[in-house]
């Protein structure tokens, strides 16, 4: 991949998210909750558990010390 290449491609993705973010901008709230109660349900058919009381904080705490997180 070429300079120019990379350099349009990275442009590429900018416009994809900024369409990305003013249509979850137009959302509605009921739809934006519809759309994270469906994550939470995707997590558990994974086997994901929601960590929950003081769990939560210490998950919370792993993850921020883990880098690039």
């Amino acid at each position: 991949m070429t300079k120019e290449e990379a350099t349009l491609f990275r442009e590429r993705w900018h416009l994809a998210n900024q369409a990305r973010i003013e249509e979850v901008r137009q959302m509605s709230a009921i739809r934006k909750f519809q759309d994270l109660e469906m994550l939470f349900e995707f997590g558990e058919t994974l086997g994901w558990a929601i960590p929950t009381g003081g769990e939560g904080w210490e998950y919370w705490r792993r993850l921020k010390e883990l880098p690039n997180v």
